[in-house]
């Protein structure tokens, strides 16, 4: 699920965003304000081929995007998760009516939905005329950097270069380092590799598990135990399709085999004996043979579905005949290639000298109900404390009642010991009904934890809906609103605080879609030391530093937003930031390439 705007204010840097206000609870202190936005009146007019309409936009337009669409298509329109609106050759061949009824009325197997329910016909006709305006007098946010090795950046407290210690990695999502400063690095399609001392990047570890890749699922965090060089354990985080899902999806393609042809000879029997009754000619011969061939064959279609239900349920003893038929139903519905449910779980094991993951052990499993054909929103960062505690996220999977409810795992922080046993002070380890590792709830897809050094404190920062990303200061037991109250726009949601709920410390609108996060400790570079915490964003492919005291955040600045989706930071035995990114697209396949970078003060 790193950081996109300074905190409460919208900040402007091309001539397309001039007049677009902030969207922001409240603004840092020492941040900047929120430029006054320049409102013009307009209305409709006639519209060239291509040009777009003439005439003028009123300022809430430019406002109006920013929270609906800037989430996808970025602040700039330069794209993101969704298409850039500055590709030409798409506007150049899309007239007004097209790009009107798109925007009214979603486009089909994209994930550009209608939005003729949030925005009147007046509304979505000035989003043309600003997309059309924008995209002729404005120039397009910094594109992609493929190749931004030796790269020399001037933030506003550091010089540093850009070191790319590999490029041979598929959507790199978790990073840690081993004593000996080896860096384990996940790859999202299901892969453990190992960076050594030299930047030569190992094969795939063998033997690791089998994630479900599916959206947002996939391999997710991973971390070292505190005491490794003791025990050698490595914790691992993934998306697990639900056990026993396998066979019986095989055994449902074993039905649909095993049937199909039967179900073919008995339609083919069904329409003999149509023909045979209905001919001109009456034969009564005809018409019994009929019959006959219909028993045979549904007879056997009969049985071939009964070996076939009798095979599934061999093939799964967690069913039970009563629930057979419903899985039957739905699974051939899906098919046997279709997603299975899935959940976040989280194990650990050992790598040895064969670069071959051994002796693993699972350290938290959730029940099977609920596991979902949800894609989204597993979370998954973890985190350990000085006492040995792992704290770990989960997101809500789409469900953002879940969120709220303590009897569900969903939506919330867990804390549990290192072999995956509860704490006796967990907040609610003695309320009825509560799940015993809940740490903090009401969170929607929380991606990113971080120490404060000197406090203590745990920051954490989340996905909001569309706009309403947050970064949050974490206090045991406490509630953080989703499901009932956000700084972004959700159906259902209208409440943007409310008594017992925890505001964020800082949210961004547009969204930045946060996700790994660190706070910097060391030496390397003096000016941030301590007091920045340095979040990565997907959206805008942007690295922000936060700077934090008491509790608050004062000031916000983005250190880059070039080099792809900035899934993790961390800092390294040597004192400098190690960062994972990934290419930026509207399709995120679990092959999208990436790298790892590493920040060289200069």
């Amino acid at each position: 699920m790193k950081s996109y705007l300074s905190l409460g204010a919208f900040l402007i840097t091309s001539t397309l965003l001039v007049g677009v206000a902030a969207v922001s609870a409240q603004p840092a202190p020492g941040g900047a304000a929120a430029p006054a936005a320049a409102g013009r009146a307009g209305g409709r007019g006639a519209a060239g081929p291509l040009g777009g309409p003439v005439g003028t936009i009123n300022a809430a337009t430019a406002t109006l995007f920013a929270s609906s669409c800037a989430g996808c298509h970025g602040t700039g329109l330069e794209g993101g998760r969704a298409k850039s609106l500055f590709n030409k050759e798409w506007l150049g061949t899309v007239d007004d009516a097209r790009l009107t009824n798109a925007i009214k009325n979603g486009v089909p197997n994209t994930e550009m939905v209608s939005w003729s329910a949030n925005l009147t016909d007046d509304q979505i006709w000035q989003m043309v005329t600003y997309i059309r305006q924008a995209t002729a007098t404005a120039n397009p946010r910094p594109p992609y950097n493929d190749a931004p090795d030796g790269l020399v950046i001037k933030s506003e407290k550091q010089t540093f270069k850009v070191e790319v210690l590999t490029s041979d990695l598929y959507t790199p999502w978790g990073l840690a380092f081993l004593p000996d400063g080896r860096l384990l690095v996940t790859e999202r399609k299901g892969a453990i590799r190992i960076l050594d001392k030299n930047n030569v990047l190992s094969a795939p570890v063998k033997n690791t598990p089998v994630p479900h890749v599916q959206q947002d699922g996939g391999f997710l965090d991973i971390e070292v135990h505190p005491n490794y060089a003791q025990n050698g354990w490595i914790y691992l985080s993934y998306s697990e399709p639900q056990p026993g899902y396998a066979a019986q999806m095989a055994a449902v393609a074993t039905l649909q085999g095993k049937v199909g042809s039967q179900v073919t000879a008995s339609t083919s029997a069904r329409t003999a004996l149509l023909a045979a009754t209905f001919a001109e000619t009456r034969n009564d011969a005809a018409i019994r043979q009929s019959v006959d061939a219909l028993a045979a064959a549904d007879l056997t279609l009969a049985l071939a579905r009964a070996d076939a239900f009798a095979a599934i349920q061999a093939g799964t003893a967690k069913l039970s005949a009563a629930q057979l038929p419903g899985f039957i139903t739905a699974a051939t519905a899906t098919g046997a290639a279709g997603q299975p449910p899935s959940m976040t779980v989280w194990v650990r094991g050992k790598i040895n000298a064969n670069n071959e993951w051994t002796n693993q052990e699972t350290i938290k499993r959730f029940a099977e109900n609920l596991y979902t054909t949800s894609g989204t929103h597993f979370g998954s960062r973890f985190l350990f404390d000085t006492a040995g505690h792992l704290y770990f996220t989960i997101g809500e999977r789409g469900q953002m009642t879940n969120a709220q409810d303590l009897s569900i795992p969903l939506g919330k922080v867990h804390r549990i010991n290192d072999d995956g046993s509860i704490p006796s002070d967990n907040p609610f380890v003695n309320t009825p009904g509560a799940v015993p590792s809940i740490w903090t709830y009401g969170h929607r897809n929380p991606e990113g934890l971080a120490w404060e050094p000197g406090t203590g404190a745990l920051w954490e920062s989340e996905h909001g809906p569309t706009n309403g990303d947050e970064v949050n200061l974490l206090i045991k037991g406490h509630n953080y609103g989703w499901g009932v109250v956000s700084k972004g726009s959700q159906g259902g949601i209208t409440l943007t605080s409310a008594p017992g709920m925890d505001d964020p410390i800082v949210y961004y609108t547009p969204t930045l879609a946060p996700a790994g996060m660190t706070f910097y400790t060391g030496d390397r570079y003096p000016a941030w030391r301590n007091t920045s915490l340095f979040v990565g964003g997907l959206a805008g492919q942007r690295l922000m530093r936060l700077e934090v005291a008491n509790g608050k955040v004062t000031h916000q600045e983005e250190v880059f937003n070039t080099f792809g989706r900035v899934r993790d930071i961390i800092q390294g035995p040597d004192g400098l930031l190690y960062i994972a990114v990934a290419a930026p697209g509207a399709s995120l396949p679990a092959d999208t390439p990436g790298k790892i970078i590493r920040l060289l003060p200069q």
